[in-house]
């Protein structure tokens, strides 16, 4: 599968949904354009997208200790794509990917699908929260 990378540094979200939800990155909102503004508007404009497109999202903030991932929920499919949020110290802006949970043996482990960001420094160890966005 050929995935969508970065057409510059802030449009991660835009290419990663672009990536999740197969469809064209042009047809996605520049949500960047409103994080820097206001975070209640571009959280209202994120849902109304994903909402009028059929979609809705829940997520959980997560902590990576110890090679291991701690969600406060637990999902029974054994392989789901999700956005993954990362965060580096020190670093003012967050960073999305597609990330792939795999469930084995009661345990949950993620990776990083696709970075749509080339030469990247972030790896799963950054991951703040999940994002899993369903259908209607």
């Amino acid at each position: 599968m050929q995935y969508m990378n970065q057409k510059h540094s802030k449009d991660c979200l835009q290419a990663t949904l672009s990536n999740l939800l197969g469809v064209d990155y042009n047809t996605i909102p520049k949500f960047y354009e409103r994080y820097n503004e206001d975070i209640k508007v571009f959280t209202k404009e994120y849902d109304d997208y994903l909402n009028d497109n059929g979609y809705f999202r829940l997520f959980a903030d997560v902590s990576y200790k110890h090679s291991c991932v701690f969600m406060p929920f637990y999902c029974s499919k054994k392989q789901i794509r999700c956005l993954g949020i990362l965060k580096k110290n020190g670093r003012e802006r967050s960073h999305t990917v597609l990330l792939q949970l795999t469930n084995t043996r009661n345990k949950a482990h993620f990776n990083i699908l696709h970075d749509p960001l080339h030469n990247t420094d972030y790896c799963i160890e950054d991951l703040i929260q999940v994002e899993f966005i369903f259908e209607k």
